[in-house]
């Protein structure tokens, strides 16, 4: 924000940025498992199935001040944004030995802003579901929705990368997957498939020779072990989250837009609007 404020991003570029986070948040399997409070709480501490089972919590953070913003916004009728409660708050900190306290921040959300965010917290800081990002955006008259790809594609449900021996190993299975379901694990080296050596190199182009919902025989080998596993390909629609100005923005859900685009700095006076 503070480079789209500044110019040094259009919002052309901003939005682009802004899609890209939110498009690699919806693309986190762990964004319904983990929630961003307990992210935070357990950044030092990794599982081995952490791609699958975490968030982000910079990431989802980033997106989670977008929307508190919007909130206290359209909330507050554009009187006050999260700019204040900021100031607010380090204002705070010159009269204050101690730090504050996590179960404090609600509090102080409101007593600058005069906005209750607890729901905000329960969905958005504390909650494992969707994010319902036309309840948030759309009182800035902003969207986020997803795109899906004209046509489908070859969908095994893998991620992987480069050994040192060119070959592709597993990095991530995807939850539910064609992947799952033929029982691939993390760390995964691929051999074969139907008899033919594949690489890190060849192996796309041997995934996409194979015909949709046909058993495919994989040799693979995990650790010291050889495995003749079956995987049956499926096919997957790409999607694609894209944050921009919405069409049908009111003209005070465009008001609010143009000051959120524009906000400047400006001390904290009076009681906030309630």
């Amino acid at each position: 924000m503070l480079l789209l404020r500044s110019k040094i991003l259009n919002p052309v570029e901003y939005f682009q940025k802004a899609s890209a986070e939110v498009d690699a948040l919806q693309h986190q399997a762990g964004r319904l498992e983990t929630t961003l409070e307990d992210s935070s709480w357990n950044a030092w501490i990794r599982s081995d199935n952490a791609i699958n089972v975490s968030v982000s919590y910079i990431l989802k953070g980033k997106i989670a001040g977008l929307l508190l913003d919007a909130e206290i916004r359209g909330r507050s009728a554009g009187a006050r944004n999260l700019d204040d409660v900021l100031r607010s708050m380090l204002s705070a900190a010159d009269n204050r030995s101690a730090s504050l306290n996590d179960s404090a921040l609600e509090a102080a959300i409101k007593s600058a802003s005069g906005v209750d965010v607890r729901e905000f917290f329960d969905n958005i800081v504390r909650g494992r579901g969707e994010i319902d990002y036309k309840r948030y955006l759309q009182q800035l008259g902003l969207s986020a929705t997803m795109q899906k790809a004209p046509a489908p594609s070859m969908f095994l449900g893998i991620d992987f990368d480069r050994n040192d021996a060119n070959q592709a190993r597993i990095r991530r299975v995807v939850p539910g997957s064609p992947g799952e379901a033929a029982k691939l694990d993390a760390g995964d080296v691929l051999i074969a498939m139907d008899s033919e050596r594949v690489t890190y190199d060849n192996l796309l182009g041997r995934i996409h020779s194979k015909p949709f919902n046909k058993p495919v025989s994989l040799s693979v080998l995990r650790g010291e072990r050889l495995l003749a596993l079956t995987l049956i390909p499926g096919l997957m629609q790409t999607e694609t989250w894209v944050v921009g100005e919405a069409s049908s923005a009111t003209a005070e859900q465009q008001r609010l837009r143009n000051a959120w685009r524009a906000a400047q700095s400006r001390p904290t006076t009076g009681s906030p609007v309630r």
